[in-house]
């Protein structure tokens, strides 16, 4: 017993609200519980508000919970505590490795750490690659990533980066960053759900946080012409928070200019118990986002067996490979021709829906988590 190694997991970055890395950690977290290696245990480290989250990982026997009693909402708190305070908890630890999930490590713990780079806006390199509307972060957030982000590599003991294409803008320290991809739990996303949800009329779903890099504007635009090109009674379902309070009113004024506010569904933020009837229900799955060092959606949709249209950017081809189709998110008028194709040949969308089903299998979370666990097991 005393050579397992724990792994203290910091879930603070995490909030009920937060996106792809909630989906990210607690798939992670599982995987990890099914594992079940006897060289490893998992201490979640989690503020007491969120700790319902996370009691589902007690029934695994390798798995413990530490709750703590700061804001995490609060980011600057959050941010403080995990610096000035955690460190003191675990830095009495032994045989530990500290897991940070959301990009930066943790400077004062004395712990092994591996920390996996989530947010694409936290690479300067990156941001500075990209067009200003798709500069979607604060000064703050900047100011805090320049900071921080090389500094938190060099302190880690391993850096995770979730896709190849990520490693291009952390060059100077690939010796340091292991590369491994995300999963989709197929078994959450059950086809079987179609016909569950009571729609008006059919319907394209783009699913992602509204943040101007995922070009929502381009999907709204590509179905207003695919609807006047085409006879075919569709809507379109966009699904997603609103990062600030001002996209969502963006796009709505968007879609009137469009002349299809008729036709679209903002369902806003969405609990995770209702994506999978979501996903099943739609006749093709629409993602033209220009920014993703993953795609994990594009994956979700491919494990509810429908066809896809994703942008051809960044990591989004080492996950959809040959089972859907690539697109510039610019090209509306190719965009739209390829809806129509989708939705207009049968033939057609099911042999794209047959590769996905081929394809999710290469994204395995059990992989990922066994990926994981040789790093910790290599740590000293």
């Amino acid at each position: 017993m005393n050579n397992v190694k724990k792994i203290y997991v910091n879930t603070l970055p995490v909030t009920i609200k937060s996106g792809g890395i909630k989906t990210f950690l607690l798939e992670l977290l599982h995987a990890f519980g099914k594992t079940n290696n006897p060289a490893l245990s998992y201490c979640i480290i989690c503020s007491k508000d969120y700790e319902y989250i996370y009691t589902t990982f007690l029934k695994y026997n390798n798995f413990s919970i530490k709750t703590i009693k700061t804001n995490n909402e609060n980011p600057i708190k959050r941010i403080f505590y995990e610096q000035f305070s955690m460190p003191k908890i675990l830095n009495r630890q032994k045989n530990g490795i500290l897991l940070n999930v959301c990009n930066i490590a943790n400077f004062r713990c004395n712990l092994p750490q591996v920390t996996i780079i989530q947010a694409q806006m936290s690479i300067k390199k990156l941001r500075q690659s990209l067009p200003k509307e798709y500069n979607s972060i604060g000064i703050l957030h900047k100011i805090y990533y320049d900071l921080f982000l090389e500094k938190s590599i060099r302190k880690s003991a391993r850096t995770i980066a979730i896709s190849n294409y990520m490693v291009q803008f952390l060059d100077k320290y690939k010796n340091k960053i292991e590369i491994i991809h995300e999963g989709v739990n197929v078994a959450d996303f059950n086809p079987e759900l179609k016909n569950m949800d009571n729609q008006e009329r059919p319907y394209i779903l783009s699913v992602s946080t509204l943040f101007p890099h995922k070009n929502m504007k381009k999907a709204i635009e590509a179905f207003s012409l695919f609807l006047k090109r085409t006879n075919l009674d569709y809507n379109l379902m966009i699904v997603g928070k609103d990062p600030d309070g001002k996209q969502l009113n963006k796009l709505k004024r968007i879609a009137k200019d469009c002349n299809v506010e008729d036709r679209i569904i903002f369902k806003g933020w969405v609990e995770d118990a209702e994506i999978p009837g979501l996903y099943a229900n739609a006749s093709l799955f629409l993602y033209l986002s220009s920014m993703e060092f993953f795609g994990l959606p594009v994956l979700e949709a491919m494990a509810s067996n429908i066809p896809v249209i994703a942008a051809n950017k960044m990591s989004i081809p080492e996950v959809v490979n040959d089972a859907g189709i690539l697109v510039e998110p610019d090209d509306i008028e190719l965009i739209s021709k390829n809806i129509e194709h989708i939705l207009n040949d049968y033939s057609y969308s099911n042999s794209l829906v047959e590769l996905g089903k081929k394809n999710v299998k290469e994204f395995n979370w059990q992989f990922t988590a066994e990926k994981f666990e040789k790093v910790f097991l290599n740590l000293n």
